[in-house]
């Protein structure tokens, strides 16, 4: 839902602004997340951090980086009229191929979390 919101947002005004507070947000979330981890479990909550995160994140980082640079670009082709194509339905058509692709880079996330890092996580908590 937020990255659909995401997408919609970026067609307006207020996309460039949008994909900068996504991007603090993101950062703000991760920093509180291993803050609480590190305070209440120590040394042991940032390895907790590494493990919880390792597998889907090499998938993740990348795709949302790519997506937020997406946003920004659709952003500059229609309100700064950088890059314009040469036709509209061609540019349309590559920026849901894109689209498609991150759509694919997030799926192929969620299964590396659901198969590898549930094992990963598990193995973890066992010696923890």
């Amino acid at each position: 839902v937020f990255l659909l919101l995401l997408t919609v947002l970026s067609t307006t005004y207020l996309g460039k602004i949008v994909c900068r507070a996504a991007v603090t947000w993101f950062g703000f979330a991760f920093g509180m997340m291993l803050a609480a981890l590190t305070v209440r479990f120590g040394l042991k909550g940032q390895v907790l951090a590494i493990v919880w995160l390792f597998p889907h994140f090499l998938v993740y980082v990348p795709a949302t980086i790519f997506f937020l640079l997406w946003c920004e670009g659709l952003h500059d082709t229609i309100y700064r009229k950088k890059n314009l194509p040469t036709g509209e339905e061609k540019f349309f058509a590559w920026k849901a191929v894109q689209f498609l692709l991150f759509a694919a880079a997030m799926c192929f996330g969620c299964m590396l979390e659901r198969c590898v890092g549930s094992k990963l996580l598990t193995g973890y908590l066992r010696i923890f």
